[in-house]
């Protein structure tokens, strides 16, 4: 989780170009999948400015879901909202894709 500043979220495409995926700011989310499903990441990060974040791995989570059942469910809420806004935007993106061909 960013704590403050703004990251850049990046991927290679085939022909090794860097695209940005997405610009992050505090309070949003990164990796959020990768520690749900334990794969490894499909984007990198890079700070665009002075940036803090705040990690938790795999590990640390399954332990605090054992012993802090409460707060793991407000951390697992949160993420679980960004997770329903990221899938948002992209059927939008799919629908304004899916007009622009059939017009």
């Amino acid at each position: 989780m960013i704590d403050h500043g703004k990251v850049r979220v990046c991927r290679k495409t085939r022909e090794g170009h860097k695209q940005v995926l997405a610009v992050l700011k505090e309070n949003n989310f990164y990796g959020e999948l990768s520690i749900l499903d334990g794969r490894s990441h499909s984007a990198s990060v890079e700070a665009v400015e002075d940036t803090k974040v705040l990690i938790l791995h795999k590990r640390s989570m399954d332990k605090l879901l054992n012993e802090n059942p409460v707060t793991a469910f407000n951390i697992l809420r949160a993420m679980t909202i960004e997770i329903c806004e990221l899938l948002r935007q992209m059927n939008a993106k799919f629908m304004d894709m899916v007009n622009y061909v059939w017009e």
